[in-house]
């Protein structure tokens, strides 16, 4: 009889030892992809700093990057949109370019299409810009105001960002959310355990 218990239950551990397995694998990988999706997204953090910083120098101006987050541009430029502004001399500017420009009246900078240089004594005395969807010219600004010239478009790539800039809750959370899962994953806690000893 205790033969007959000892085989049976040598014979059902295998099989429950099998199912474990069978369920932490995935859940081993999916902490993995954790793991590699934060590395990924403070790569793309620090890559995109390091881009700005050195492209303020590069292309001469204050906002070397920017997306485009409204429709005024359309079909010229569309939401989500990242642009690459160069900067401008007042002997260069031209009608027709799009150009960035800081307005008095919005924080964030505007990208619009040029269509009149005033000028007084050969000098600018003011642009005004219009959006190429919209119907009415915008209030004129001066040259001070200009931040550069539009250069290249890349089409949507900062559609993510405009996101997670209207929505930063949804963005917060998912990293709170990625942070946690990967400090109380089991991998961890082997790992605290092994320095300890060590």
């Amino acid at each position: 009889m205790f033969m007959y218990i000892m085989q049976s239950h040598e014979y059902y551990r295998p099989r429950k030892l099998n199912f474990i397995e069978k369920v932490r694998k995935p859940v081993k990988k999916l902490k993995l992809k954790y793991k590699s999706l934060i590395i990924l997204g403070l790569l793309v953090v620090i890559l995109y700093f390091i881009i700005n910083y050195f492209s303020k120098i590069l292309l001469h101006t204050e906002i070397p990057l920017a997306v485009v987050s409204s429709w005024s541009m359309v079909p010229s430029l569309q939401i989500g949109d990242m642009i690459i502004v160069s900067g401008i001399r007042e002997g260069e500017v031209k009608e027709e370019v799009i150009i960035v420009y800081k307005s008095h009246v919005r924080a964030e900078p505007t990208v619009h299409r040029l269509i009149k240089v005033y000028e007084e004594n050969g000098v600018i005395s003011k642009l005004v810009t219009k959006g190429d969807a919209n119907l009415v010219a915008d209030y004129p600004i001066s040259f001070s105001q200009v931040k550069g010239v539009v250069v290249f478009n890349i089409p949507y790539i900062g559609i993510l960002k405009l996101f997670f800039e209207k929505y930063p809750f949804i963005y917060v959370t998912a990293i709170i959310i990625l942070l946690i899962s990967v400090i109380l994953s089991p991998e961890e806690k082997k790992a605290k355990r092994n320095k300890s000893t060590d």
